[in-house]
């Protein structure tokens, strides 16, 4: 599987998903990153000697995020990318690109990073969680591909970091079949789909070496 990470930020999900592969949770996963400016992420890639490309891009200039993703020809696109995605390359990538959000879709979408988990606190959600989705025209509205659910215990810094690790966790599932034993809650985190990982490979060890 060709996977790229396209990316802006620190790189939280791409670190996790580089790491299960060394752990060899994932296999045969060829891994790419894709930022569209200097970042935590690209770093992470050039010091651990992953495929990465640095790009100038916005909706009305694509040409050097299209040359890229032509040349790796992904078979899945991440998109942490703090912009937009043009509709030219969503529709050209239907049904490869996903993302994650930190909220349960439709509630908070448009939001980025934190803010989703920030505004379930202003609203006093009594669950907060996290949703995996498609990529399509409209800005987080593609077709759910699974949600994590936590009980808000009104800690804010505890339930970002909560809320981090069910998406990575949702992520990680994404790519894995389901042969494996099948886990709907871990630690207070309740997925749909099951989750069909190992989870006590995933130690605080290994969470704090992704932050």
């Amino acid at each position: 599987m060709k996977l790229i990470f396209l990316v802006s930020g620190n790189g939280g999900n791409l670190k996790f998903i580089d790491k299960c592969i060394k752990l060899k949770l994932l296999k045969d996963i060829d891994l790419s990153v894709i930022a569209d400016r200097e970042c935590g992420a690209l770093k992470y890639a050039r010091e651990n000697n992953i495929l990465n490309f640095k790009v100038k891009y916005k909706k009305t200039y694509t040409n050097e995020l299209s040359k890229a993703l032509n040349e790796i020809n992904p078979d899945y696109i991440v998109t942490n990318i703090h912009k937009i995605i043009d509709e030219l390359t969503v529709n050209k990538y239907n049904g490869k690109m996903i993302n994650l959000h930190y909220s349960l879709l439709p509630s908070f979408g448009g939001e980025i990073g934190v803010k989703p988990i920030e505004k379930a606190f202003e609203k006093k959600c009594m669950f907060i969680g996290s949703t995996l989705h498609y990529i399509n025209e409209e800005v987080d509205a593609g077709e759910i591909i699974a949600q994590a659910t936590i009980p808000n215990n009104f800690d804010k810094a505890y339930m970002i970091n909560k809320v981090f690790r069910s998406g990575c966790l949702n992520l990680l599932n994404f790519f894995l079949s389901y042969n494996n034993k099948e886990i709907t809650e871990y630690n207070d985190i309740y997925f749909n789909p099951k989750l069909s990982v190992d989870v006590m490979q995933l130690t605080e060890e290994f969470w704090e070496s992704i932050k």
